[in-house]
């Protein structure tokens, strides 16, 4: 009998998995991803070991006609994948937002111990939201439920991440390995890259802040060369509007695997809260890593806020010594030298 399912969403899913190959033995791989591009860049990472059986499911992007037939696709699908795996040990699952994935933890979170994989911010945020009395778990879509699809309830969950959580009741932590060998990056001192985020397409915060963002850093940064590294989600009229901006630079593979796979980087990385800065803590970097500072006021979904502040108050707490807030008005005072 297979033991573990595991649930992969993301490629960074997949390359922090890779890590951690003892956690990978009789196990059934289901990945879940709306393109191509995404699937081939997990197969990347995973396709290496030893699974028992490996199922794609291309899960749509937006909300449509044609989203209602693959999720009633998938309904049926569900079915026939629980009559073959009536039942799993462990289920191991990257996102927690997910509703493909939510739907599949719910089947087997009755017999099966849950673990969810290291995403970045994310886990920073879901500790977070374990606390509330739904747990954090967004409420499956009407659709869904009219399928006969499951809620899942996950009462207890166990966190497998490189940097500590603090978890509460039932809730564990498992220290993520990190025996990555790799030759680091000659840093490039005179430029800066800046990790984009879909904020302005999922309206999070104002269109307005997030350019003149940029621009207010090339003028903290006078000397320094910027480039801009877009979010695969970012909208293509944004990203020609960060042209006029910064110069754009497009990396076929996640922006962690470019950077351990590159003989030179830039020797500044700067993002409002982008996964990639935790994700440089793990990986030892020694370039400096900035997070920006958003006022509450710049954010159209205040929704969001508080899973922003929870995230950067775990920057705040962090002990990386390259690790650092900029605030593009006055520097807080854990900010670093920028010389």
């Amino acid at each position: 009998m297979e033991k573990k399912l595991f649930l992969i969403s993301t490629p960074s899913q997949a390359f922090f998995l890779k890590q951690s190959p003892e956690l990978i033995n009789k196990a059934v791989l289901v990945i879940a991803v709306p393109t191509n591009e995404q699937k081939k860049k997990i197969l990347y990472h995973l396709k290496g070991y030893q699974w028992t059986s490996i199922h794609v499911l291309k899960i749509p992007q937006s909300v449509g006609k044609f989203s209602y037939i693959k999720i009633l696709g998938f309904g049926i699908w569900l079915q026939y994948f629980k009559l073959k795996y009536p039942s799993f040990n462990e289920v191991f699952f990257g996102s927690y937002n997910n509703h493909y994935n939510m739907s599949l933890v719910a089947e087997y979170e009755n017999s099966a111990k849950l673990h969810l994989l290291y995403d970045g911010m994310q886990m920073v945020a879901v500790s977070q939201s374990r606390k509330e009395k739904t747990k954090g778990i967004r409420p499956l879509p009407s659709f869904f439920k009219f399928l006969g699809l499951k809620q899942a309830k996950i009462n207890k969950l166990n966190f497998i991440g490189p940097l500590p959580i603090k978890v509460e009741g039932e809730d564990t932590y498992s220290a993520l390995k990190n025996e990555m060998s790799y030759k680091h990056p000659i840093p490039q001192e005179d430029t800066v890259v800046f990790v984009g985020q879909p904020l302005i397409g999922n309206f999070i915060i104002n269109e307005d802040f997030y350019y003149k963002s940029l621009l207010r850093l090339k003028e903290k940064f006078p000397d320094k060369h910027f480039i801009y590294a877009p979010h695969h989600r970012e909208k293509v009229e944004h990203i020609q509007e960060i042209k006029k901006i910064m110069d754009i630079a497009v990396f076929s593979e996640i922006f962690e695997e470019k950077f351990i796979s590159s003989e030179k980087f830039p020797g500044t990385v700067i993002t409002f809260y982008s996964s990639a800065l935790l994700n440089l803590c793990y990986l030892q970097a020694k370039i400096k890593l900035y997070a920006i500072k958003i006022p509450y006021s710049k954010f159209i979904r205040k929704d969001v806020y508080p899973n922003y502040e929870v995230v950067l108050n775990y920057i705040e707490e962090s002990d990386y010594p390259y690790l650092s807030f900029l605030d593009l008005k006055t520097d807080r005072k854990k900010s670093i030298s920028h010389s």
